[in-house]
């Protein structure tokens, strides 16, 4: 047949030699792809689709003369996307939607983009994916730190309630809300100068906190997807498909729930994904066998929550998002949510900093409308019962 071949490209009809070489690629028979590939260069040397074919096929040679294992391969899609690359899922097979991660990699590195990796390409992915998250590692001790503020003791001079705010109707910025009732603004005291200005001071206290919110709102939404899709059980129950003791496996537990990501002595610790059986996945990292560090908790109704976890409950600063795109960020401690400091962000732009109680507001904070309005106020059960226009 390669004799044909020749005959073929001998007599000016390259183009058949390359339809061949695409066929043979497409099976996976590397060196027979680049065997007709060197006919098509011989008689097209400025064939950009023959060169760009030949510089895949050789990156594919070298690759599947690596022999990955399976565990190998989940290696490279875990530390894909835990680089930001997302292959859809941790399950061994590179196909194409892992070949597209790899050529993002590629891209970013300044490497020939084949959508293979080379021994020393793959060394790059795994020094960029460990050194990845020892960063992680290290902004999960600093988030530990508490960031907290102490609200001051803030009254106004006046008590009495006086008039509604000469403000847009509420009921944009809470209809929607699955967090709180709808608020319903029952007065106004009068702003003179010395409340004015101890609420000035309260928001000017309360505003690293509402930017530090908007900064690890904006790093979520870059860690936020879809939930990753759950791998076929491939194995009995109860058993490992790969490392499972010092390495990168797969385990699938007895019940359902399934396991893929990194192990150290027989326990779940580094990075990794926990599909649970009823729909819910954790996506990140893991310590002695638990959530512990940065991670994505996909809820089964399609809630979400990202952020620091400790033990398997949430610890530390963390951001949820219901499914009605209602956003709350603050610090959880042994799983609930702190009253102290609570920042929201409404579907319409508007935000709200300030103290918190159950899923309501309750204490002092401010009310940011995206027109520009800024309120303080006071919020009893979410009823406003205290406000002040800032501008």
């Amino acid at each position: 047949e390669l004799e044909q071949q020749r005959q073929a490209a001998a007599q000016n009809q390259p183009e058949q030699l390359l339809a061949a070489a695409r066929q043979a690629f497409a099976a996976g028979d590397f060196t027979a792809s680049l065997q007709h590939l060197a006919i098509v260069l011989q008689q097209q040397p400025d064939n950009t689709e023959a060169q760009q074919l030949q510089l895949t096929a050789r990156a594919a040679l070298i690759e599947s003369e690596l022999a990955l294992s399976r565990s190998k391969r989940q290696a490279v899609q875990q530390a894909l996307t835990e680089l930001g690359f997302d292959t859809r899922g941790v399950d061994g097979i590179l196909g194409g939607n892992s070949r597209r991660a790899i050529r993002a990699f590629q891209t970013q590195r300044g490497l020939p983009v084949t959508g293979y990796l080379n021994a020393a390409q793959l060394t790059l992915l795994e020094t960029a994916a460990a050194a990845l998250a020892e960063q992680t590692a290290r902004s999960t001790a600093e988030a530990s730190k508490s960031d907290q503020i102490e609200l001051p003791d803030i009254s106004l001079v006046s008590p009495e309630l006086t008039q509604k705010p000469d403000s847009p109707d509420s009921t944009a910025q809470e209809a929607s809300t699955s967090v709180s009732a709808t608020e319903q603004i029952t007065s106004t005291a009068s702003p003179d100068s010395a409340p004015a200005d101890a609420w000035q001071q309260l928001e000017n206290k309360l505003t690293p906190t509402l930017r530090a919110a908007e900064q690890f709102l904006r790093q979520a939404q870059s860690h936020i997807r879809s939930a990753p899709p759950r791998p076929p059980a491939t194995g009995p129950a109860s058993s490992c498909d790969g490392d499972c003791s010092n390495g990168s496996g797969t385990y699938f537990f007895n019940g359902g729930d399934i396991y893929v990501g990194a192990w150290r002595n027989d326990e779940q610790d580094g990075q990794g994904i926990y599909f649970h059986r009823d729909g819910a996945v954790y996506e990140g990292s893991f310590s002695d066998g638990q959530r512990n560090g940065l991670g994505t908790f996909y809820h089964t109704g399609g809630d979400i929550y990202y952020g620091s976890w400790r033990r398997g409950v949430r610890e530390g600063k963390g951001l949820y998002r219901y499914t009605n795109g209602i956003t709350l960020y603050g610090r959880y401690s042994n799983g609930r949510l702190s009253a102290d400091t609570v920042a929201v962000f409404y579907n319409n732009g508007d935000k709200y900093i300030g103290q918190w109680k159950g899923d309501k507001k309750h204490g002092k904070g401010i009310y940011y409308e995206s027109n520009g309005t800024r309120y303080a106020g006071e919020w009893n059960n979410n009823v406003k019962v205290k406000v002040i226009t800032l501008n």
